[in-house]
């Protein structure tokens, strides 16, 4: 419950969340949707159409650190955005007035916290905070405080800082204002406020005039806007943007709770009916001295529902020692404040009360139905009763453990095959860097050559971007068949010795070289896939591949396809382009076994080249698992789910075991006396029960099966259906079944026949 509404409260903190949207692109020929908008986009927006009120643009800013005395400190939650961003979200302001924030351009905007931290108990509003961006320093004056925006919104800044702000900063990039009218240019976020009620469709259909009214032809995207109650949900598929909420996970989770409980629910109804058999005489003398069939129905019914309420203190002190555990496989910070956290108080209320009513329904209706002289005489009633019922309930509960046994197993098996697949290059031993700083990233060539004089480094050197990746560059090529098809290809810059670095394989040709003085200027490798989408050549090192209208290089190497990103993403045709300027990411392959000894020279080598800088690297197998660390985290709470699942069945099972071995006592007696053993009358008992396993499993291994494939499908790459999980849950099934019969089933077994004749039932 905790966990749900922790999930489900994102940016319930925004008045206005109804009414707020953030403005998406979409590339379909890509099959690429973005969280982003054109620089003018949010401004043409509120020039054409009247009914958007407020539109903002936010600009993450990385790498930024602020002096406080004579530390650098890092922020990593500064945003650029315009003045109407208060207008639009909910950000109270504790200091200054809202109606000027951020008309300066060398304004900024901070929150409670970030006050307290530079400034201590001082008054912040109008003192000056110096920011230091890749080598520059900018001076700010503190305009307005705002309270901390809650840790439940998809807006995550601290900071904010005037939109021009980074626009001012590219232009040692683009000199003239081109970019800023670019719609190529589409790197800021945009939301916009509408008027209560209205539709979002509406405007919508009027956006493909709009775009050819402020585009040029070429532009092929298509916008569309996405409500701010569905950010933190469906976000998963856009590029480039924080993955947010799983909800397929939450799904899974709501499920398998449902399940739990029904089990649970089920237990009871079996265990109190295997004791009820002690309450036939209490129910025959009620009846005879008038109680009606409703008296005993209210009776038992308040009974059901004290004993669940009973149960809720437990929980909790079972839930107050369990959170840390539960936070661990979950991955979040739940914490229990029960003064606080009314709703789940109430919702765990009602879940008991219900849960009360419907398990101790069956239990009335059975009960208060008896016959008062058979009642009173102790007669057994088991064959006469509706005993198919609890059969029917043993058996969904092993159902229950068998389909959530097989999903397990294919969750990890998915999991063990995504890490130990063939990515196409070496995983080991390899290091990933970010690098934020503009000089530094101009002159970096002699750093990698620098680093290079450790015995323990064998290779570096830079790219774009690195395996795993999360970010992309796309681009389009024609096809050299069929001269008017457009193939989209991944398009990677990278520095010398990338290939050895990153460990890919050449199929056919080389890598780049210095030895060859027109590699930086006129070569490309391509991938295996490339060759085939683009329809070049079957070796097609030494011919020439357009890159463009005026644009060609030749093709120097073929390399075999590597997995950029996680199984859940096709492999993308690649090229690589031979560069030196603006790589980012800078890959470091050290030798086995220097793990720490490497990691801490790369430190002190980058906090002496860039003092200010934040060391930001990570092991590219460490990496690899935090790709799937939603389904690893699934995996975790599945194991958890089912251990739960298997416990609480198997005591149902055993009750109802219980149940019907003290309803056949004097039967077991009689087959003692007449020679049969132990054994055999274990066997006896246990046929049953059985039966009743192998039924369900029966029916579980379709769902196991639909459920299973439906998960599997979610990846682009995934494993073929594997016979072993259902072999194992069907013979854990069956052993668990038998060993808990057995154990009731024993007791009696062993018993003196005299005895067990003499039992009356």
């Amino acid at each position: 419950m905790l966990y749900i509404l922790k999930e489900t409260g994102y940016n319930r903190c925004h008045l206005k969340r109804n009414n707020i949207y953030r403005v998406l692109e979409t590339h379909k020929d890509m099959n690429l949707t973005m969280p982003y908008a054109p620089y003018y986009f949010s401004e043409y927006l509120l020039k054409d159409f009247p009914e958007v009120k407020k539109a903002s643009r936010l600009k993450y800013i990385y790498g930024v650190t602020f002096l406080k005395g004579e530390e650098n400190i890092h922020e990593n939650r500064v945003f650029a955005a315009d003045p109407s961003v208060f207008d639009i979200f909910t950000l109270p302001v504790i200091r200054g007035n809202k109606e000027d924030f951020l008309k300066d351009p060398s304004s900024i905007v901070i929150t409670e916290s970030i006050a307290k931290k530079y400034f201590h108990n001082d008054d912040a509003l109008g003192k000056e905070m110096q920011m230091k961006l890749n080598g520059q320093n900018y001076h700010f004056k503190v305009d307005g405080i705002i309270k901390d925006i809650p840790k439940k919104s998809t807006l995550f800044a601290n900071i904010f800082c005037h939109i021009s702000f980074v626009w001012e900063r590219s232009k040692q990039y683009f000199p003239d204002d081109k970019m800023k009218y670019s719609w190529k240019n589409a790197n800021y976020q945009t939301y916009i406020l509408l008027p209560d009620g209205y539709n979002v469709k509406q405007l919508e259909k009027k956006l493909p005039d709009f775009i050819k009214k402020y585009s040029d032809k070429a532009n092929k995207a298509v916008y569309t806007f996405q409500s701010l109650t569905d950010v933190y949900f469906h976000s998963r598929n856009l590029k480039n943007c924080p993955k947010w909420g799983d909800l397929q996970k939450l799904y899974y989770l709501l499920v398998v709770a449902f399940l739990i409980l029904f089990v649970a629910a089920t237990n009871y109804i079996i265990l109190s009916t295997a004791q009820s058999v002690t309450r036939f005489k209490e129910i025959g003398v009620r009846k005879t001295l008038g109680a009606n069939r409703q008296m005993l129905i209210n009776q038992i019914f308040t009974e059901s529902v004290v004993v669940s309420v009973l149960a809720i203190p437990v929980a909790i002190l079972i839930l107050y020692f369990s959170l840390p555990f539960v936070n661990e496989i979950l991955n979040t910070n739940l914490l229990l404040n029960l003064l606080t956290q009314w709703k789940a108080l109430a919702g765990m209320f009602i879940i008991t009360f219900s849960v009360g009513i419907i398990s101790g329904g069956y239990l009335a209706l059975f009960l208060s139905k008896l016959n008062p002289v058979e009642a009173l005489r102790n007669i057994s009633i088991i064959n006469n009763s509706k005993s198919w019922l609890r059969f029917a309930l043993i058996i969904l509960q092993i159902v229950v453990f068998v389909v959530l046994l097989v999903f397990v197993q294919n969750v990890a098996n998915q999991i063990q095959f995504a890490e130990t697949s063939d990515l196409g290059y070496n995983k080991t031993n390899l290091i990933k860097i970010s690098l934020e700083d503009d000089d530094f990233l101009k002159n970096h060539p002699a750093f990698i050559e620098e680093l290079k004089k450790n015995p323990d480094i064998l290779h570096v050197s830079a790219a774009s971007y690195t395996p795993p990746a999360f970010g992309w560059s796309k681009i389009r090529l024609p096809h050299v068949v069929d001269k008017d098809k457009l193939v989209i290809v991944e398009a990677l810059d990278v520095y010398y010795d990338f290939s050895n670095t990153l460990g890919l394989r050449i199929i056919e040709g080389r890598s780049f070289s210095k030895k060859y003085g027109t590699d930086s200027v006129d070569a490309v490798m391509v991938s295996k896939s490339a060759v085939k989408a683009l329809g070049l050549p079957l070796h097609p090192a030494g011919t020439r591949l357009k890159k463009g209208k005026n644009n060609s290089a030749t093709i120097i190497g073929v390399f075999d396809d590597i997995y950029m990103r996680s199984f859940r993403e096709k492999i993308v045709p690649m090229i690589i382009n031979l560069s030196d300027e603006y790589l980012p990411e800078m890959i470091v392959r050290y030798r086995e076994g220097t793990d720490s000894t490497t990691i801490a020279f790369l430190k002190k080598s980058f906090r002496k080249a860039m003092p200010e800088e934040q060391f930001d690297y990570s092991t590219v197998s460490d990496f690899l698992k935090y790709q799937y660390k939603n389904e690893i985290q699934l995996k975790k709470t599945l194991d958890v789910f089912a251990l739960l699942t298997i416990f609480i069945s198997m005591l149902g099972l055993f009750a109802l075991s219980v149940f019907l071995i003290k309803q056949k006592t004097k039967s077991i007696g009689i087959r003692k006396v007449l020679g049969a053993s132990t054994k055999d009358i274990i066997k006896l008992v246990a046929k049953e029960f059985m039966m009743m396993a192998l039924i369900a499993n029966i029916i579980a291994f379709p769902v196991a099966a639909w459920l299973a494939n439906s998960w599997l499908k979610t990846f682009a790459y995934h494993i073929e259906f594997q016979v072993l999980p259902y072999l194992i849950a069907f013979f854990a099934s069956l052993v668990l079944v038998f060993a808990t019969v057995a154990i009731s089933a024993y007791k009696t077994a062993s018993t003196n026949p005299a005895e067990s004749i003499k039992y009356q039932e």
